[in-house]
């Protein structure tokens, strides 16, 4: 089939895209289960950032190699000309493209319902101050008992009548603690990001076990925090872990209620405070456990490793990368051809 050379320029650079992540989805599948195991080991708060690095890393590789090589070289080198394209390589473009454009969907499918969430609240919402928070709470009638931050890039906290009614002032304070740390940390705008992310194949199952484990070293972290405090390896405050604690059971009884008749939670970017029912006990369980002092992150060795040779290959491309484009555009011009 014959192109020309603008439609040629977009299937090559959806095919590269395509292939690098396949790729890189590969390696990532080979070495996910090591990585969440390694990743229990750590602190939470240390381990949730190097999940959610190791989660993007695929796609952000495949992208910035695309750009960096694949499209100028086609740029530089490519006759503008019509001519011809293999069948597999147009295939792949093919891919490619619903690769980018079915997680695109999906966050926008999300932006879009917490959009509409947020405009309900700042409608229908009434906002109350609380003396341990800096912003108003946004105060709901809604069926799904809510205690959580909803929206990526400012979120806002909201909660529901059934949720404020049950919970004492303590125990509100805690839980509003916690979600204070998901703000500082940018847990939502994470998830954004996650969900633009094109689907892990191969190494599905291994990337969803990475998401899974960010998504609960992410609550750990939070809970540290509202611990803990804002001062790293201080001691912790008892009172706070269990009225935090204590916080997490109730929420998670009138959740349990209300499922049972078909209540859902708006938006995959508003996480209840509870998170995942499945592993509330775990969560209690270590609130209620005695460590004193946060465990302090190891000498990470590998991620230095892996960030130096990094940083060797990025300097080692910029003294060769002429060559190294040309080289690269010569293989792919053999590959679609």
């Amino acid at each position: 089939m014959k192109l020309d050379y603008f439609p040629r320029l977009g299937l090559i650079a959806c095919a590269s895209f395509f292939l690098l992540q396949t790729a890189f989805n590969l390696v990532l599948g080979c070495t996910g289960r090591w990585l969440v195991r390694r990743a229990r080991r750590q602190p939470p708060r240390w381990a949730a950032r190097q999940l959610f690095l190791f989660r993007i890393l695929p796609f952000a590789l495949a992208l910035a190699l695309t750009g960096a090589y694949c499209l100028p070289g086609f740029l530089r080198w490519e006759p503008k000309v019509r001519e011809g394209a293999a069948s597999w390589f147009l295939l792949a473009a093919v891919a490619g493209m619903l690769w980018l454009v079915i997680p695109f969907l999906r966050a926008a499918r999300a932006q879009w319902q917490t959009w509409r969430l947020l405009r309900l609240a700042g409608r229908e919402g009434n906002p109350i101050r609380v003396s341990c928070e800096s912003q108003p709470l946004w105060l709901l009638s809604l069926r799904t008992p809510l205690l959580a931050l909803a929206g990526g890039w400012r979120p806002r906290l909201l909660i529901s009548y059934s949720v404020l009614q049950a919970l004492p002032d303590e125990e509100l304070q805690a839980a509003l603690r916690h979600e204070a740390a998901h703000r500082r940390y940018h847990d939502n705008l994470k998830r954004f990001c996650l969900l633009l992310l094109p689907p892990a194949w191969p190494g599905r199952r291994n990337a969803q076990a990475l998401e899974q484990e960010w998504a609960r070293q992410s609550e750990w972290a939070a809970d540290d925090a509202a611990c803990f405090g804002e001062i790293e390896f201080q001691g912790k405050n008892h009172q706070t872990a269990l009225a935090l604690a204590s916080a997490l059971v109730r929420i998670a009884k009138l959740q349990r209620g209300s499922a049972l008749h078909g209540a859902e939670l708006p938006s995959q970017l508003c996480v209840s405070l509870t998170g995942d029912l499945n592993a509330l006990c775990e969560r209690v369980e270590r609130l209620l456990d005695d460590p004193q002092i946060h465990s302090q992150p190891r000498h990470d060795t590998m991620l230095a490793a892996i960030l130096g040779a990094a940083v060797m290959t990025l300097i080692s491309s910029a003294f060769f990368y002429l060559p190294l484009l040309y080289s690269l555009h010569r293989a792919l011009e053999a590959l679609v051809h």
